[in-house]
């Protein structure tokens, strides 16, 4: 369980930033 967490708390932040770059070079 502990794992799952920390890969959320590391792949959230990831999504996100990838999300803003891809909505950056479509806008």
């Amino acid at each position: 369980m502990a794992r799952d967490l920390i890969l959320w708390l590391a792949g959230v932040p990831l999504i996100v930033i990838i999300g803003l770059h891809l909505f950056g070079f479509l806008h």
